[in-house]
C-alpha cells in the first residue's frame, strides 16, 4: 500500500483500502473502553516517547518508543506535558481519558505541572552532523 488511506483518497468506505485503513479503530476504542472500566481508571499516563532520536533523512525515522497511538486511533482525548528531562533534551507524559473528560484531563495536566515545578526554557541545540 503507498501512503496513507483516507477517504478522499479511496473510492469510500466500501473500498477494502479503506476498510483495512480503519479497521483497528473500533477495536482499539472497545479495547480501551474496557480497560478504563475493568481498572476504574480516571486516566491513563504514559510517557510519549523514548529521548530525541537523530533524524535519517535516507532510512526514515526510527521512532523506537510512542504511545502516542493510543489516543490518535482510539479517539480517545489526550494531553502531553514534559515532565522529565534526559540530558538537554525533554520527555513528555501523555494524560490519556474517556470522552467528554477533557476538562478533567486538562486539570491533572496542571496539577502535575505544579508538581513538577519550573522546567528548564526550550533552546535550540547544535546539530549533529555526519
Amino acid at each position: 500500500m503507498k501512503g496513507p488511506v483516507s477517504r478522499e483518497a479511496s473510492s469510500g468506505p466500501a473500498d477494502p483500502l479503506y476498510q483495512l485503513a480503519t479497521a483497528g479503530i473500533a477495536t482499539a476504542r472497545s479495547a480501551l473502553a474496557a480497560e478504563f472500566e475493568r481498572r476504574d481508571l480516571v486516566a491513563l499516563v504514559a510517557p510519549v516517547n523514548a529521548p530525541a532520536w537523530r533524524n535519517e533523512l535516507r532510512a526514515g525515522d526510527r521512532i523506537p518508543v510512542s504511545s502516542s497511538s493510543i489516543a490518535a486511533v482510539s479517539g480517545y482525548p489526550s494531553v502531553v506535558i514534559p515532565f522529565a528531562m534526559a540530558g538537554e533534551l525533554p520527555l513528555g507524559v501523555a494524560i490519556i481519558g474517556r470522552p467528554g473528560t477533557e476538562a478533567l484531563l486538562l486539570e491533572i495536566a496542571a496539577l502535575a505541572e505544579r508538581l513538577r515545578g519550573p522546567f528548564p526554557e526550550p533552546r535550540f541545540l547544535p546539530t549533529v552532523a555526519d
